[in-house]
């Protein structure tokens, strides 16, 4: 009937909710992100840890974070900032709204970059140009010389988005078909 959650922490300070309060909640599960509105009903502490006593005021629902599916790949692509040299980068996974880069370098982040890759479509290979703003880059915990860089598409075509969408729903029937173990060439 009741959970008991930390208070919220923004930029290292606690974030005191006042019983009373309504807010969204958001429940990260292995079947997917779920929210409703909850209703803060106590606040007090346990040990060190400032908490808050609240109850669910609506059903749970299941939560779509991003706009775009994300499909899992790789590809090899092409960037760069402004003028500067041409550098290579291994795709990880790609959606309608963005891609998942890794470099050798660390990008800055906000700033914009030019971005080249091949993909393979019913209709031929295509190469996709288009404009991105790095959203974030971290070093790989892996590897001391691999960069993670999530970029997001800025100022795309309505058509360069599709043919990304297209690409992406391609590669999932493809894989849906390996998952059922049916052969290549045929349409069903």
């Amino acid at each position: 009937e009741k959970i008991v959650a930390a208070m919220p922490i923004s930029e290292g300070h606690i974030v005191p909710i006042e019983p009373g309060s309504r807010m969204h909640a958001y429940f990260y599960t292995v079947k997917g992100i779920f929210s409703c509105e909850i209703l803060v009903t106590e606040r007090g502490k346990e040990g060190n840890i400032y908490i808050m006593e609240v109850e669910c005021t609506t059903e749970l629902k299941k939560f779509q974070r991003r706009q775009f599916y994300r499909l899992p790949c790789t590809i090899e692509g092409y960037f760069r900032k402004d003028t500067q040299d041409v550098d290579k980068g291994i795709i990880v996974d790609i959606s309608g709204g963005g891609l998942r880069i890794m470099t050798q370098k660390p990008l800055e982040k906000n700033n914009y970059i030019y971005i080249r890759f091949p993909v393979e479509m019913n209709i031929g290979n295509r190469d996709i140009e288009v404009v991105g703003r790095v959203i974030l880059s971290l070093e790989s915990p892996n590897r001391k010389d691999c960069y993670d860089n999530r970029i997001q598409f800025k100022g795309i075509s309505h058509e360069l988005r599709e043919t990304v969408v297209k690409y992406i729903f391609e590669q999932q029937r493809i894989i849906q078909r390996k998952e059922r173990g049916e052969h290549f060439g045929k349409e069903n």
